[in-house]
């Protein structure tokens, strides 16, 4: 809650409560009755109480409340603050006996009922707060926040039947909404009736037949529930109403894998990924079962096509650009992959797997000057790893500076523990002493990595 939101909210509750306390009296028939000593008393008690509880002394206030409540038990509003202030402290029993006092002395207002509701549904009492909760719908029935409320005692309790007719008063109050088509769908999932799910897109076909998303909802059902034939003909009318739906598309694409139409689902997912319809988090489940097969066999054209509609679509995900710098890495296009691998890092700079096949495509491309100049990245990513202070030393090595090399190389032989690894290291530690003229540590290497 914004904070002027909530002064104005107490201010208004302040204002409320004077105004009852001062007629929570039976007045005398003529209006130039003065009241007597027992009601300025009252009065004077509830507004210290009030003061007292708005300036966080609840102490104080309780004893205020107290003393109204001893000169007249049937001040309702004191019971309604004395409910109010439990409720702040987690004492829900007590707050709820004082509502239900103040409820009963005054039937009508509405916002003892929904504070009586509210502690309920606190104390998870959701069989009781949904009897209170339609008494406030009923005294207030185009409130759809009151509804809400209802609802949600009403999910609480499993009662499908008074939920769905809940849902329906407000959508009849604010329209249709994803949220509560999709609560509605999730009931009579959790009831197994699929059919029924179904049906409430069928309706909302019936009233927007010219929206495809419905029909697509729909044949999603159907389809996750492995009825692909019923699914058939909205996604055709889908298909009829919005070819160029990206959403269409995507449960085309998932068709068409399932019928075995290979061509038909690549054209399919690749619109799908290209579309701005399509979350991003569904373009990357069909993009990886493309990408699947990459770690075994050679890349194929779909997968560099689908990689780059992905990229193109999103350039802010790390996914694309990293997909297609792999599959160039794969292709042993080694150059052309390093502007994929830059970009993929400097959305997300942590994937040590990105560094190593970044690494990788920079040494077999010879860039070594590229390297060194992300040395300071490097070291302050992988102080400690093997693999990128042998880059480093290789790099230093290639363009003649085997002082720096011998450094990381060292460094490298530090952290590593493969046994092959290590002798690959000696003999890269020979060949830098060697250029250094040492030849007594050259030969001390190069008898470790096995080499005479």
């Amino acid at each position: 809650m914004q904070p002027n939101l909530f002064i104005m909210r107490r201010v208004s509750i302040i204002l409320l409560l004077l105004a009852l306390c001062w007629t929570a009296y039976p007045q005398k028939a003529k209006k130039t009755a003065e009241p007597t000593t027992t009601d300025r008393m009252v009065s004077t008690l509830f507004a210290n109480a009030l003061r007292s509880y708005y300036t966080g002394n609840y102490e104080a206030a309780e004893r205020s409340f107290r003393g109204v409540l001893s000169t007249n038990p049937s001040h309702d509003a004191t019971y309604f603050m004395l409910g109010r202030m439990k409720a702040d402290v987690e004492k829900y029993g007590e707050a709820e006996e004082n509502l239900h006092k103040a409820c009963q002395l005054n039937k009508s207002n509405i916002w003892y009922w929904q504070t009586l509701a509210q502690v309920l549904d606190e104390q998870g009492k959701y069989a009781e707060s949904t009897k209170v909760w339609k008494q406030v719908c009923r005294m207030s029935p185009a409130d759809e926040q009151f509804l809400l409320s209802y609802a949600n005692a009403l999910w609480n309790t499993g009662n499908a039947k008074e939920l769905f007719k809940v849902l329906d008063q407000i959508e009849a109050l604010i329209g249709v909404t994803e949220q509560i088509t999709q609560a509605k769908v999730e009931i009579l999932l959790f009831k197994n009736d699929v059919k029924g799910a179904v049906g409430v897109y069928d309706k909302l076909i019936k009233k927007y037949p010219k929206t495809a998303e419905y029909y697509v909802s729909a044949a999603e059902l159907y389809m996750n529930n492995s009825m692909t034939d019923k699914a058939i003909p909205y996604l055709e009318e889908a298909a009829r109403i919005d070819a160029t739906n990206g959403n269409v598309q995507s449960m085309l694409a998932v068709y068409y894998m399932r019928i075995g139409n290979e061509q038909a689902a690549f054209e399919a997912s690749k619109a799908a990924m290209l579309s701005p319809d399509v979350g991003f988090d569904k373009k990357l489940s069909i993009l990886r079962i493309y990408l699947a097969p990459l770690s075994t066999s050679d890349p194929t054209d779909q997968q560099m096509q689908l990689a780059t509609a992905l990229l193109t679509a999103n350039p802010e995900a790390v996914e694309g650009w990293a997909s297609r710098a792999s599959i160039l890495l794969r292709q042993k296009k080694y150059q052309e992959a390093v502007p994929d691998f830059e970009m993929a890092l400097s959305i997300d700079p942590s994937q040590y797997a990105l560094w190593k096949d970044f690494m990788y495509c920079l040494a077999r491309a010879k860039n070594y000057t590229r390297i060194i100049e992300l040395e300071k990245d490097i070291v302050e990513i992988f102080p400690t790893n093997g693999m990128m202070n042998y880059t480093l030393g290789s790099a230093y090595m290639n363009t003649g500076k085997p002082e720096k090399a011998v450094s990381y190389f060292e460094k490298s032989l530090k952290y590593t523990y493969d046994k092959e690894e290590q002798r690959h290291i000696y003999n890269s530690l020979a060949e830098a002493y060697e250029a250094l003229g040492n030849s007594e540590k050259a030969a001390e290497y190069r008898q470790k990595g096995g080499k005479n």
